[in-house]
């Protein structure tokens, strides 16, 4: 992290050793953001597989290609990210999202738009919390900044939406009956879920090394 702030010749040195195909990649603030704010190597919370034997698939893999590896933390990081990218170069531009603004006649929108007009569930990574990752590329601002660049929705605006949304349906105590609330505790999103449960009728449910798809994947025998 602090590399990446230090000077370009810093930069240059951390994109030689995690192989970007530009030498000059990190001298754009929004491919550090991309890369060094989302983890440096894919990390599959919402998909993990523990069954998928992969670096690609599995958060277990991953894990212990990190804990296996000779030199020190950053080259360990670096071993995995050659390993995700089949051994080629990093490139730059399948770091960056999508522009979200206009309408491009795909779902591409739906979850944005879900996000600024009724749960506005972001994750951050900011300055002084236990985010494993580069802290400070991905804050709040940052991620609901989208809201007005695609929908014209200020994060007031946003604001008001979750508050409306969470009094609709009751945010994390939702009233009713004969309901069962799972959850996944390697699920990201669990933080938007039911975890204690509201009432005797309402039960929960948190399994161990479940992903946010978990329930999709076939059976491991």
């Amino acid at each position: 992290e602090e590399q990446l702030e230090t000077s370009t010749a810093a930069r240059a040195a951390v994109a030689a050793t995690f192989d970007f195909c530009d030498d000059n990649a990190l001298e754009d603030e929004s491919v550090r953001r991309s890369w060094a704010g989302y983890g440096v190597v894919d990390v599959p919370a919402q998909e993990n597989d523990p069954a998928d034997g992969t670096v690609n698939g599995s958060i277990g893999v991953i894990c212990d290609a990190l804990l296996g590896a000779d030199g020190d933390a950053v080259d360990a990081l670096a071993r995995v990210s050659s390993l995700q990218h089949g051994g080629q170069c990093v490139r730059s531009a399948d770091l960056l999202a999508p522009a979200v603004a206009g309408d491009d006649a795909t779902d591409a929108l739906s979850w944005p738009w879900q996000t600024c007009a009724e749960f506005g569930y972001y994750q951050t990574c900011e300055v002084g919390t236990r985010c494993p990752f580069a802290q400070g590329y991905v804050t709040l601002a940052d991620e609901i900044s989208m809201c007005a660049e695609a929908f014209g929705l200020g994060a007031d605006v946003v604001e008001d939406n979750v508050a409306f949304s969470n009094l609709a349906y009751g945010g994390d105590a939702p009233r009713g009956a004969r309901i069962l609330f799972p959850n996944g505790d390697v699920d990201p999103w669990s933080g938007l879920g039911v975890v204690d449960s509201p009432a005797p009728g309402e039960p929960t449910m948190m399994v161990r090394g479940a992903s946010h798809h978990a329930w999709t994947h076939p059976a491991d025998e």
